[in-house]
């Protein structure tokens, strides 16, 4: 990995880690948001020859569906793997411009040949890369298009206990079209369960936008134009 590149990954990872409450921390087997860090990042792995060979066949198929999509196709794919639930939660997830894959998830997956549920968890990932990296494309689909806002300091401030961290998320809070809060909760103080009856826009964002590029389901005429001209 380039230095620059490193340090840009560590400057987002830490970032992400130095507002984590304990509650947080615990669903991460973790006393604090640093004791979280220090396991993550001593778990990271590059790829190695045999997972970065799979993958690549993965790409292919993944970049079958995105050379579409010009913004989308053209970011290029980094990968890590992580240790599943020391420093995170067991799920694929990103860092800067990097994706990071559970690395017993990726065994079972690549064991099972199961390369197309494989390519659609990169493409969903990819999708929260573009956010970081089209802020203001993203942030017309989801206020133009979608007609959600931006929440309120106090509505923040009020719910800042219960949110549950997710590296995909920004640090903001929306409301939905009928000024609903958008709360991807933890389910309480003394859980380790995680409920989210309504997600991040940005990860209502990436499955909606996954299932419309594997051709699941069709795009309604607004989000028709906006992929168009923006994705």
């Amino acid at each position: 990995m380039l230095s620059n590149h490193r340090e840009k990954l560590e400057d987002h990872i830490h970032s992400y880690y130095r507002s984590m409450d304990k509650h947080n921390s615990f669903l991460r087997r973790a006393k604090n948001g640093s004791d979280a860090e220090y396991l993550y990042k001593s778990n990271l792995r590059p790829l190695d020859l045999n997972r970065y060979k799979i993958l690549k066949m993965i790409f292919s198929e993944a970049d079958s569906y995105l050379r579409h999509y010009k913004n989308l196709f053209r970011v290029p794919w980094k990968i890590y793997e992580f240790e599943d639930g020391l420093g995170e939660l067991p799920f694929p997830h990103t860092h800067a411009d990097t994706i990071f894959l559970p690395r017993q998830w990726l065994k079972n997956k690549a064991d099972s040949g199961d390369i197309h549920s494989i390519a659609s968890t990169l493409i969903h990932e990819k999708i929260h890369i573009y956010q970081r990296l089209y802020p203001v494309y993203a942030h017309f689909l989801i206020l133009n298009v979608w007609r959600f806002s931006i929440a309120s300091t106090s509505d923040i401030e009020a719910n800042k206990n219960i949110l549950r961290k997710n590296p995909d998320a920004n640090k903001l809070v929306y409301k939905d079209s009928e000024g609903v809060l958008i709360l991807p909760i933890i389910q309480n103080n003394n859980s380790s369960k995680i409920s989210d009856p309504r997600d991040h826009p940005f990860e209502i964002m990436a499955y909606r936008l996954t299932d419309i590029i594997l051709n699941k389901i069709k795009p309604y005429e607004e989000e028709q134009t906006w992929i168009n001209t923006y994705l």
